[in-house]
């Protein structure tokens, strides 16, 4: 979870894989679509459940705040925290994106990712998914959805 100060996930895993996909992703947040997009970038760990960056373009970035929070991972380099900010609801650290990513995850610069249990309500294809609390913010999805999908 991020801070206000620099915080640092260590690894002894592989590094991640990138992989375009084509899924319809939503994000709902206080009765309002913060974001839909079939562009979005998959991030695999190895034994994680995968995190979906969307681009820039297919967000909603008025309902984003800047907070001061960051986080630092060995492979995609440092993060950045935006608050969602809807009339007068508001979800803390509720999206990340990396603004110079490392050497390798270029593709992620901007790239916006959601935690599915801060919004509302997350979609791949019409299924909720929920956030891995054993990962980092990656999205879970009833097993059959995610074995149609190879997630």
């Amino acid at each position: 979870m991020p801070s206000n100060s620099l915080s640092v996930s260590a690894s002894a895993h592989s590094p991640p894989r990138i992989q375009p996909v084509n899924y319809l992703i939503e994000i709902h947040f206080a009765g309002e679509l913060l974001a839909a997009t079939t562009r979005a970038l998959q991030v695999s760990h190895e034994d994680q459940a995968p995190v979906f960056y969307l681009p820039p373009a297919d967000i909603r970035d008025h309902f984003l705040e800047l907070a001061r929070d960051r986080s630092y991972c060995e492979f995609k380099g440092v993060a950045r925290y935006f608050n969602l900010v809807v009339g007068h609801q508001s979800a803390a650290c509720a999206a990340w994106s990396y603004p110079a990513p490392k050497i390798g995850y270029e593709a992620l610069r901007n790239h916006v990712a959601f935690y599915a249990d801060r919004v509302d309500a997350a979609f791949v294809d019409g299924v909720r998914a929920q956030t891995d609390q054993s990962s980092y913010g990656g999205w879970l999805l009833s097993p059959k959805a995610n074995e149609n999908r190879h997630v």
